[in-house]
């Protein structure tokens, strides 16, 4: 029989918002791009602590009146370095 741990480490943001991306940055091991809501972020985590070091809100898409209630919901990056994410 085989036996796995699984262990997971997780941070605390303060938002009233849902994160929902969460990506590695190229060539920084405490560095990922996260989405809050309608904005990217660049958090950084030394992946121990239950709260980040930083949140840096880097933009925010869909400022309009009526789209106020979209979200970022999934997104990935492409080879290149580009983020790609889909809204609801």
């Amino acid at each position: 029989m085989i036996s796995l741990s699984v262990y997971v480490n997780y941070f605390i943001i303060p938002t009233d918002d849902t994160v929902s991306i969460v990506i590695p940055l190229e060539g920084s091991k405490d560095k990922f791009v996260i989405t809050v809501g309608r904005n990217v972020a660049i958090l950084t985590w030394d992946g121990e602590s239950s709260t980040p070091a930083d949140v840096k809100y880097v933009c925010s898409v869909d400022n309009e009146e009526e789209v106020k209630k979209n979200r970022l919901n999934d997104g990935k990056a492409d080879p290149t370095g580009r983020l790609w994410s889909g809204m609801t």
